[in-house]
């Protein structure tokens, strides 16, 4: 288009914004922000709020609300990308003072300003006020909750390791629960290791969505954390007998402008013997400062050592450890996962971040990771 002399609009600019967005191309976005600018684009709601959208979903939050604050006039949309920001970082307690301020503003809230805010509750841990919320949905507002409300409150209250409580609420609702609901239930299993009812989420979603590879692979990961290997070898090969197929973890990292994209074990990178190289070093490091691998999440049933090698090649680490070596000192590193972050790499990152003194932002499949002097903005709730 470029190329072609064709001017954008902007239509145009909101979809490579979207699309920046998605990608977490910071760099692309940028290079559009001054597009925008130069183009006087900037009155433009719709751009506004892709604008903003793109900021929140490439990693800075701050720039995303300092587009908002500048922004005379605010769609619904535009309060609930910003809130939907917020919840991506974890940024709960902001969450909820935005849409206090936007019904203040005489906005509306729809559906999806709920789900927004019920998810910024739920990465966060605010299990009273993500109640309040939903009751406040349905007798103030008047909404009936859908079932991504009620997977949800089911996340809330599970995430927070209120399991019986989130079955009780599942026990509870005049709706038959879909998927959404007890894959939520299955996650949170997951989390706090509770065999029993991850057995009873599965059998409901194997019933329901029997195509579904994730919540096979959440059973097998739960029953491996137990060291129970018969039963998630029992799950794996009903994988394998039915060819399911598992979308595998990859790792992108932007630098200089050039997207470089990482699998567990890779070593097709050009520069995979440094890449390598800085990992043992980082290991290193990060034993003297006191790190053991996690082994818990390990699929299979192997000697600690094997499972200690299986988790040192996570796509993550990998784009991490490229990161070191292809930027300044001191520079932030930003990288984006496409499942969620395992917790070795999890408590890997906050060691890389302590050693190196590097500040590494990781965005996965559920949200935001800050890691900064050993410390993770999540404060290991995830």
């Amino acid at each position: 288009m470029q190329a072609s002399k064709v001017a954008p609009n902007p239509v145009t600019v909101s979809s490579i914004l979207s699309a920046c967005a998605q990608l977490g191309a910071i760099s692309l976005g940028k290079w559009v922000h001054e597009l925008v600018k130069s183009r006087n684009f900037e009155s433009n709601i719709y751009v506004s709020t892709a604008l903003i959208d793109m900021y929140a979903k490439c990693g800075n939050i701050v720039e995303a609300r300092d587009l908002f604050d500048l922004m005379p006039h605010k769609s619904e949309v535009t309060w609930n990308t910003m809130i939907s920001g917020y919840g991506l970082h974890g940024h709960g307690l902001e969450a909820l003072q935005l849409f206090s301020e936007m019904l203040h503003s005489g906005i509306w809230p729809s559906g999806v300003t709920f789900l927004s805010v019920l998810y910024a509750c739920s990465h966060a841990g605010l299990v009273r006020e993500g109640d309040e919320i939903f009751q406040s949905m349905i007798h103030d507002h008047g909404f009936k909750p859908l079932a991504e409300h009620y997977a949800c409150m089911v996340d809330i209250l599970g995430r927070a390791g209120q399991l019986e409580k989130a079955l009780e609420f599942i026990k509870g609702l005049a709706v038959e629960p879909g998927p959404a609901v007890w894959g939520a239930l299955l996650g949170a299993c997951m989390i706090h290791k509770d065999t029993n009812l991850a057995r009873l989420a599965s059998e409901k979603l194997f019933e329901l969505d029997p195509e579904n590879v994730g919540y096979h692979v959440l059973l097998s990961n739960i029953y491996s954390a137990e060291r129970d290997y018969l039963q998630a070898a029992t799950v794996r090969q009903v994988v394998k007998k039915r060819k399911l197929a598992k979308a595998p973890g990859c790792t992108l990292i932007e630098v200089g402008g050039t997207p470089h994209v990482f699998t567990s074990g890779d070593q097709l990178h050009p520069q995979s013997t440094a890449i390598y190289a800085m990992l043992e070093k980082l290991n290193g490091k990060m034993r003297e400062a006191g790190f053991q691998t996690e082994t818990v999440t390990a699929l299979h049933d192997v000697e600690e050592e094997e499972k200690e090698l299986m988790m040192k090649v996570h796509s993550e680490k990998l784009a991490i450890a490229f990161g070191l070596i292809a930027t300044e000192p001191g520079t932030e590193i930003r990288i984006i996962k496409n499942l969620r972050v395992c917790l070795d790499c999890h408590t890997a990152t906050k060691f890389i971040s302590k050693v190196t003194g590097r500040v590494i932002v990781v965005r996965d499949a559920n949200r935001f990771h800050h890691f900064k002097d050993g410390v993770c903005s999540c404060g290991d709730y995830w």
